[in-house]
């Protein structure tokens, strides 16, 4: 995963939509100082030229309070402050003595931000930052714990801190809150329920878990559709319905608080019916952002077709609900709040829909589709699972519940929208996602991982529809080839001989992968943070030939050579560093976080986890 020579990059900005409403991704990697501190700079560079001119006339911006300047500069981005400090010594001796202006540069670079309700006074959270980045850069974690695991099964889910996992009998969800001091006592717990376990997601933020269950079922979709689920009709439900030999299985949506393990308060209805189906266990996967929780049903080696439903989880009505080609899609992001991405199968493209917490009178279009590279003859894409993390932030924000269980130090008390004791958290903007691709092809099966930036396509997708608003596309998906829109926003990798079972490696910016090795292998970090790029090429002499470290920069195209699985070529120039750890780590899988890496070791003999090490880092 390396790269050759250097070249300059900035930020990506998305591109202008043509009179058809769709045009070429072009990328332009170059900054522009914006129009705010042109005019401050412009009043200042007079003053720099009556300073040589013998003249004694002062700038206006430079008689202005300290206090006030802090203020103007803790709004500018970091380009724009860089340049400040190059123009007049008083102005660089506020940035670099002032506090305020170093906790907001070191947000900028590290793509974190700020949580005002945390009570830490500033120059403790400063230290707190720059000690995190600085363990992250080296990927030398600050401490390590070994946790035991309960017995459990495939399932899983990482997010705010908190570790969720299924268990074999599918009857409870387990989980813990992670470690951020090494003296912190883990405690495992769980909530149980009655019927078998399908899928869950939890949304910590709101202390809240989805549990998907199924069970043996009485009447038809068709005729529940049409009933109000009331508990009592939930009985009847729990009645067997076998028809011609065949079993009938109801599936519906639970929805309970973590920190209580009873129905969530926000939810008018605790349970919501969602389908029917002749399969016992199908492939079931679940978003939740703001009010919109979204299911989606993929029934394997049946000839059913695939299952797509929109719920509003707090009043529990169905919004909308559509069927796909059978096998085409399993699972969904958001990129915001109101954009759901969904990748298909069959058609190779990654879907985005339009969607708000209101009732849709028909299923929603897709808004944009982004095609995927072509495949060569003889090449079949089997498998497609995208990841972004964190997941957006909703906007107004809802009412939030103190998530921290009795006997933690938290508990009890009031939480904002990021985590509890948190200064500063993962900026969900600039997040990039991972998608891997399983292509079966004539020499077996290839893995294909692909990194892309969530911002730029969720601009792309806007831009779109803000032209549709304007009257200038009507009724009209627009279709864009990979060509014209990935090579800027992407970087892709081939990943076959990688551990690729746990695909929770990615947080924020940061991109976590290991090989296979008997003996223990070093762990690969790539930051993708454009200000860490620049900062590297500012700081190192030697490119992207590394510094002797471990570390190197990759920032030119690359063509990816897959075995001739693509029909045409596949470049990504998505700018990345790149960090090799100097120890050896002996795991069979890896997660990553907000605050730290997770190392997984099997049990062979149960087919599950033995125990996750915590590599935290701040």
């Amino acid at each position: 995963m390396g790269g050759s020579q250097s070249s300059t990059t900035t930020d990506v900005s998305p591109p202008d939509v043509g009179h058809d409403g769709v045009d070429e991704l072009a990328r332009s990697f170059g900054g522009s100082q914006s129009q705010g501190v042109q005019n401050l700079l412009g009043s200042s560079r007079q003053r720099v030229t009556e300073e040589h001119t013998g003249e004694t006339t002062t700038s206006s911006l430079l008689t202005m309070p300290p206090e006030i300047l802090v203020h103007i500069i803790c709004l500018l981005p970091l380009f724009d402050i860089t340049t400040l400090q190059l123009v007049d010594r008083h102005l660089q001796n506020i940035i670099q003595t002032s506090i305020d202006v170093r906790y907001h540069i070191a947000l900028i670079s590290s793509s974190m931000t700020d949580n005002p309700a945390d009570p830490t006074p500033l120059v403790q959270r400063l230290q707190k930052l720059e000690e995190r980045e600085a363990a992250w850069r080296a990927v030398k974690p600050r401490f390590r714990k070994v946790i035991n695991v309960p017995n459990h099964g495939s399932r899983y889910q990482l997010l705010a801190g908190y570790l969720f996992l299924g268990d074999f009998e599918r009857k409870v969800v387990h989980f813990l809150k992670l470690p951020s001091r090494e003296e912190e006592e883990v405690r495992w717990r769980n909530i149980m329920v009655a019927e078998a376990v399908v899928e869950f997601c939890p949304l910590v933020e709101y202390d809240l878990i989805a549990i998907m269950t199924t069970f043996v079922s009485l009447y038809s979709a068709s005729f529940s559709s049409f009933i109000k689920l009331t508990s009592n009709f939930y009985e009847l439900l729990r009645t067997p319905r076998i028809q011609n030999g065949t079993t009938e299985y109801c599936f519906e949506v639970a929805l309970y608080q973590l920190s209580t393990g009873q129905p969530h308060p926000l939810a008018k209805e605790h349970r919501m019916f969602v389908t029917t189906s002749t399969m016992e266990n199908p492939t079931v996967y679940i978003r939740i952002v703001g009010e919109l929780l979204v299911p989606i049903f993929s029934f394997g080696d049946t000839d059913e077709e695939d299952l797509i439903f929109i719920f509003n989880w707090m009043t529990g009505e169905l919004n909308a609900n559509w069927a796909t080609d059978h096998g085409s899609c399993a699972t969904c992001l958001f990129l915001s709040e109101d954009l759901l991405m969904i990748p298909s199968k069959t058609t190779h493209s990654l879907n985005i829909f339009k969607v708000t917490s209101g009732k849709l009178s028909t299923p929603p279009k897709p808004l944009l589709t982004l095609k995927l590279p072509r495949l060569a003859r003889g090449q079949t894409l089997r498998y497609i699972f995208p990841r972004i993390k964190p997941d957006p932030l909703t906007s107004p924000p809802l009412p939030t519940f103190a998530v921290p269980l009795p006997g933690d130090p938290d508990h009890g008390q009031p939480e904002s929208k990021s985590p509890p004791g948190k200064s500063f958290y993962a900026n969900e903007a600039e997040a990039i996602s991972v998608m891997q691709l399983i292509i079966e092809g004539r020499w077996g099966n290839a893995i294909i991982t692909f990194v892309w930036q969530i911002e730029a396509v969720r601009d792309l997708a806007r831009r779109y529809y803000a032209k549709i608003q304007e009257g200038g596309v009507m009724n009209k998906t627009g279709v864009l080839e990979y060509c014209n829109w990935g090579p800027p926003v992407t970087r892709w990798f081939s990943t076959t001989n990688y551990a690729n079972a746990w695909v929770a490696a990615s947080w924020g910016q940061r991109f976590v992968q290991f090989k296979h090795g008997r003996h223990g292998v070093p762990l690969l970090v790539m930051d993708f943070n454009p200000e860490r790029v620049r900062e590297w090429q500012r700081n190192s002499k030697q490119g992207e030939k590394g510094n002797g470290l471990g570390q190197w920069c990759v920032t030119l195209p690359e063509d990816l050579d897959a075995l001739g699985m693509f029909s045409e070529p596949v470049e990504g120039e998505l700018p990345y560093v790149a960090t090799a750890t100097q120890e050896i780590y002996k795991f069979d899988g890896l997660m990553m976080d907000d605050e730290r890496l997770l190392g997984v070791k099997d049990n062979p003999q149960s087919g599950g986890i033995a125990s996750i090490e915590v590599l935290y880092f701040g």
